[in-house]
């Protein structure tokens, strides 16, 4: 499980290191591809395994609804593969444009993914949704009795 967050710097190619405990859950559990797509204020990298499982729940939606065409043009339409070299990875161009990474990133883990924010927009999003934690909780909470209390 991907957990904690992690500021890095990229270098000049967009190259950036995996922190060494993403590094442990991907060698134990995981291989060296990972799948990088679009959020709304991120990207999410999605280990090869977790993106085939994820990527066959989306081929089962019905590409007839205009929803799920617009699902797959946007988030599958600009995944990238990428492989883990010498313990680092890059991130695409056209990915870090879209997150608005120039020279830092905060990896946030999210369970069996990990997300990829530009430094700003992490302090950011983390401001104005920590006070909110204890609501979130609640509302979850009221899904049902079988999740833990946070």
């Amino acid at each position: 499980m991907f957990t904690g967050n992690y500021t890095l710097n990229l270098d000049s190619k967009g190259r950036m290191n995996i922190p060494a405990k993403y590094k442990e859950v991907l060698e134990t559990k995981y291989n060296d591809v990972l799948f990088i797509t679009t959020k709304s204020n991120c990207l999410t990298a999605y280990p090869q395994s977790v993106w085939d499982v994820l990527v066959n729940q989306v081929r089962q939606l019905s590409s007839l609804k205009k929803e799920v065409s617009e699902f797959k043009r946007l988030f599958l339409g600009s995944a990238q593969e990428v492989t883990i070299k010498h313990g680092r990875i890059l991130i695409p161009a056209n990915l870090r444009s879209h997150a608005g990474i120039a020279k830092a990133a905060v990896l946030v883990g999210v369970d069996d993914t990990f997300e990829i924010w530009s430094k700003d927009s992490w302090i950011e999003f983390f401001q104005d949704r920590q006070e909110s934690l204890d609501d979130l909780g609640d509302k979850l909470a009221d899904l049902g009795d079988k999740l833990p209390n946070i």
